[in-house]
């Protein structure tokens, strides 16, 4: 199995994190930055199935979506701008890794905790 891989990232001047593994159920606490396209993605190996995910209330409004990679392009089945808690089930037509990925679209009072959880179900 692979390991938790931490990847720290600039992005246009922005910090940014990305985080993958293999794990089909996980629950993840990450502290989001206040200024504007700060974003985090989480990028899971999934077999083809179903998975529901859930994430608490930001603090600010952000952008949310899952995406993947076929064939030389960015995917994105899912993508939209929230300021609220979120619970969906997705479907997996395929195998691969997808990453869910939030972002920043404004500047945030402060840091704040955002938790994610999601679980595969064949």
């Amino acid at each position: 199995m692979k390991k938790l891989m931490l990847l720290a990232i600039l992005v246009s001047g922005n910090s940014a994190t990305t985080f993958a593994n293999d794990k089909l159920n996980d629950t993840w606490t990450f502290t989001f930055q206040q200024q504007t396209d700060f974003f985090v993605e989480r990028c899971v190996n999934f077999p083809a199935g179903k998975v529901q995910f859930s994430f608490t209330k930001p603090a600010t409004s952000v952008e949310f979506n899952i995406h993947y990679h076929f064939d030389g392009e960015t995917k994105f089945p899912m993508k939209f701008t929230t300021s609220n808690a979120f619970s969906e089930m997705y479907t997996m037509e395929m195998a691969g890794e997808y990453c869910f990925m939030w972002q920043n679209t404004t500047d945030a009072p402060a840091a704040f905790p955002l938790s994610f959880s999601y679980k595969y179900q064949a």
